[in-house]
C-alpha cells in the first residue's frame, strides 16, 4: 500500500486527494493531464460545497439547528469556493473578476440559505448590495494604484 501510494504520489491520505485520485484519468502520458486534473480538484470541491450546504439546509429545516453552527459551515464553504474560484492547477490566481465571482456565488449561497429557511430577503440583498459597493470600490482604487498605467 505505501509502494502504490508513493508511486502515484499519494503521500497524503486526506479523504478529498484520495477521491479526486479516484476520480482522475488513466491516461497520465498526455498533455491535458494536468488540465483534468485542475476540472476534476474543482468538480470535487465543488460537489463538496453543494453536499455541506444540502446537509446544513436539511438539518436547519428539519431540526431547526443553531445558528452558531451557521459560521463554521460558512467558513468551509468560504475555503472550498476560494480555491474554485482563485486556484488554478496550484496557482494562485486573484483578479478582480474573480473576486467579483466568487462574491457573487456567497451572495447566492446566503440568498438561497435565507429563502430555504423563510426569512425575509429584501434586508439581506440591500446588505449584500451595500457591502458590495464598498468592497469593490477600495478593491477596484487598490489595484488601478498597483497596476501601472491604472490599466488591467
Amino acid at each position: 500500500m505505501v509502494w502504490y501510494r508513493r508511486k502515484e504520489n499519494l503521500a497524503d491520505p486526506n479523504p478529498v486527494s484520495l477521491l479526486r485520485h479516484a476520480l482522475q484519468s488513466g491516461e497520465q502520458g498526455k498533455k491535458n493531464t494536468k488540465r483534468r486534473r485542475v476540472v476534476v480538484e474543482k468538480a470535487v470541491d465543488a460537489a463538496l460545497v453543494v453536499a455541506i450546504l444540502l446537509v446544513y439546509l436539511y438539518a436547519s429545516l428539519a431540526s431547526s439547528i443553531d445558528q452558531v453552527f451557521l459560521f463554521p459551515v460558512l467558513v468551509v464553504i468560504g475555503i472550498l469556493l476560494a480555491r474554485i474560484v482563485f486556484i488554478d492547477g496550484g496557482e494562485r490566481r486573484v483578479t478582480l473578476g474573480r473576486m467579483v465571482a466568487f462574491y457573487l456565488t456567497a451572495a447566492g449561497i446566503l440568498l438561497l440559505r435565507y429563502l430555504v429557511l423563510g426569512y425575509p430577503v429584501i434586508p439581506l440583498l440591500q446588505e449584500i448590495v451595500l457591502v458590495g459597493i464598498v468592497s469593490f470600490g477600495v478593491l477596484y482604487l487598490r489595484e488601478r494604484r498597483r497596476v501601472p498605467g491604472g490599466t488591467d
